[in-house]
């Protein structure tokens, strides 16, 4: 598939009115496969302590970069993409974020370039032929990388700096009730973290924390209703 031949793809596909981002990923799979021989794309892999990127990109098995995308039309500064997108720019060496028509290159969390291959005009896709050159080469680049050691102190620390402040702020604001609670003895939400200390948490992990603090402020307040309506009686 040729980089023409996937914008007009992409318009037949969108003029339907009935697709969503999951229709334009055999599209863009394809496209990918075509620049870049000798590197496997993979949709929908496995699950990585991150999340779940639509696409890995892999050279004889060994993982080159990540792709997420969103659906045509949907904003990539939108505020309900903007925790995941911090999340993988922190996590992910080589990524490249697009509604599949506007890509972004990250590097160790670093923007590198953003290019727009085509546009919705009058309601359909319309390549912007100017930039079809530099998608390739962007497209290049992003699938020839391979991961360099982190040589510079600073890099480092601002790498793991970002990654300190997302698991910050996911445990951040932890009810007081839900810190405090009791369950036989001890409390939860603190046990939970003294049971890790000193081992690193991923992202995961840190989710089934949320998800600890979630129960335990439905159970406090659930009990709180039954001791209301026990006081009536």
């Amino acid at each position: 598939m040729t980089i023409l031949e996937y914008i007009e793809a992409l318009n037949r596909q969108f003029k339907t009115g009935l697709s969503t981002e999951h229709s334009y990923r055999p599209l863009l799979q394809g496209l990918l496969a075509e620049l870049l021989p000798g590197v496997e794309v993979t949709n929908e892999p496995q699950r990585i302590d991150c999340g779940a990127p639509d696409f890995i990109l892999t050279r004889k098995g060994v993982p080159v970069g990540y792709i997420e995308a969103k659906d045509i039309g949907k904003p990539l500064d939108g505020r309900q993409f903007r925790e995941q997108f911090e999340r993988y720019r922190t996590s992910l060496r080589n990524l490249i974020i697009t509604d599949y028509l506007e890509f972004r290159l990250f590097r160790d969390g670093e923007h590198v370039s953003t290019l727009s291959l085509a546009e919705i005009r009058d309601g359909k896709v319309v390549a912007r032929a100017g930039n079809i050159d530099g998608f390739a080469e962007l497209i290049r680049e992003f699938g020839n990388y391979e991961g360099q050691t982190i040589r510079s102190a600073s890099k480092l620390s601002k790498m793991m700096a970002a990654k300190a402040r997302l698991l910050a702020s996911i445990i951040d604001g932890v009810p007081q009730s839900a810190w405090e609670f009791y369950i036989g003895g001890y409390q939860p939400a603190q046990k939970w973290l003294k049971d890790r200390k000193g081992r690193t948490l991923t992202y995961d992990a840190v989710k089934h924390y949320q998800r600890i603090i979630i129960a335990l402020t439905e159970t406090e307040r659930i009990m709180g209703e039954i001791d209301a309506v026990l006081f009536i009686l």
